[in-house]
Order: structure tokens, then sequence, then C-alpha cells
């Protein structure tokens, strides 16, 4: 796998992290600001789901063009694993950047960079997973061509 393989596909799955953890943070930020039932709060979770799914199939029909429907259907898979838990990964650590900002930058500028840093995080969270699975199906494939 060449570099710009490589590059173009870091672009496309960390373009879906961001479809994901975008379409994710709203209804975070809804169960932060709203005091709701029980019931509520697990249609809103359950909600949070839907984004990632749909980055999934984005993902899927973007790696369609240069890899084999194996291979897209494996990535797309390791995504729709794997993004929820590095999203998880991203907001406990988007605190980082936000607290650097605040002694940068002053107080005003602590939730911005915590905002923005979590589809970041998200982005290279998700990109080892998926990388890993591309890598595997790619060797499985070659085992059963062997065969």
């Amino acid at each position: 796998m060449s570099i710009h393989d490589r590059l173009w596909f870091f672009t496309v799955v960390s373009a879906a992290a961001i479809i994901a953890s975008s379409g994710c943070l709203v209804p975070l930020v809804l169960l932060k600001i709203a005091i709701v039932t029980t019931v509520l709060q697990v249609i809103v979770l359950g909600a949070m789901l839907v984004p990632t799914g749909i980055a999934a199939v984005w993902l899927f029909r973007k790696l369609q063009l240069r890899y084999t429907r194996r291979e897209a259907k494996a990535v797309a898979a390791a995504f729709l694993i794997f993004a929820p838990v590095a999203l998880m990964i991203a907001i406990v650590v988007a605190e980082i950047p936000g607290g650097y900002a605040e002694l940068l930058l002053g107080t005003r500028f602590a939730p911005v960079a915590a905002f923005a840093s979590v589809p970041v995080v998200t982005a290279l969270a998700s990109y080892v997973p998926c990388l890993l699975v591309l890598v595997m199906t790619r060797r499985i494939m070659k085992t059963e061509l062997m065969h």
C-alpha cells in the first residue's frame, strides 16, 4: 500500500469519523443541557447510533471506488464497531486541548478547543482499527487465493 493510498484511506476514514462525531455531539449536548427522563435518555443515546451508521454506509460506498466489496465491507464494519469507542475516547481526551486553550487564550476559548478536538481525536482513533482490518482482509484474501 503506497503512501498516496494510505493518505486517501486516512482522508476517507477521517471524513466518516467527522460525520459520525458531529452527528453524535448534538444528542450529547441535548443530554447535557436538558433534564430528561430515563426513557428520553435511552432514545437520545439510540439516536447517537444513527450518525455512525450513516457514516459507515458512506465509508463503504467511498471505499468501493478503490477496494473490493469485501475489503470495503470489512472496513465499514470495523468503523461501525470502533467509531463509538473512538468517540468516547475523544470526549475524555478533549479536556486536554480545552485546558491548554484556557491557559493560552483565556476561558472563552476552552469549550471551542475541546469541541473542535473531538472529531480530530475520533478520526485518529478510528483510522488505526480500520487500517488493521484492511490489511488483515487483504492477507486473508491472498491466503484464500493460494489454496
